[in-house]
């Protein structure tokens, strides 16, 4: 009977004016990024045993970390697989994965990125970028077309990027 007369206290009176909420607008960035200290890239694109992987994993990893250092507040650097920098306090790193397939004469790149953070659950992004898939000439470097879906993907990642 309580609850009852309290919500009934909350409704509006006959001829007075709705109550309204205006809405919040965020001030501070998710959690993720909040006292970040430095941005690590890490890249893996597969299968390794294409013989286009590796440089592959190169131009992507050159390319993020160009893109997200435009910008950003923190030192944005490169590591390599076992690098203990991964666990240190205040660092984000950016994990970039690809894989590789041939289609006709071209190559389909479908690819994902997604930061980490070490440091228990409140750093946790449940859903990051979409998955991206961009197809590139048969050899060589991606180009401009595996860039600009690189650029897509840290859009929805970075902050700083959000609107480029």
């Amino acid at each position: 009977m309580l609850r009852v007369a309290c919500a009934l206290a909350l409704l509006p009176l006959a001829g007075a004016a709705p109550l309204t909420v205006a809405p919040v607008q965020a001030s501070n960035p998710p959690l993720m990024w909040q006292e970040a200290g430095a941005i690590r890239i890490l890249c893996v694109v597969g299968p390794a045993t294409r013989s286009d992987a590796r440089p592959l994993q190169e131009e992507m990893c050159d390319a993020v970390r160009a893109l997200a250092a435009d910008g950003a507040p923190v030192p944005v650097s490169r590591l390599g697989f076992g690098d203990p920098a991964v666990l240190e306090p205040g660092t984000v790193t950016l994990l970039v994965h690809a894989s590789v397939q041939n289609d006709g004469d071209k190559r389909l790149v479908a690819l994902d990125v997604r930061p980490f953070r070490p440091g228990g659950d409140h750093n946790a992004i449940l859903f990051g970028a979409a998955p991206r898939a961009v197809r590139i000439p048969g050899s060589g470097p991606g180009g401009d077309k595996l860039e600009a879906a690189l650029a897509a993907a840290l859009a929805e990642t970075l902050p700083w990027r959000q609107g480029r």
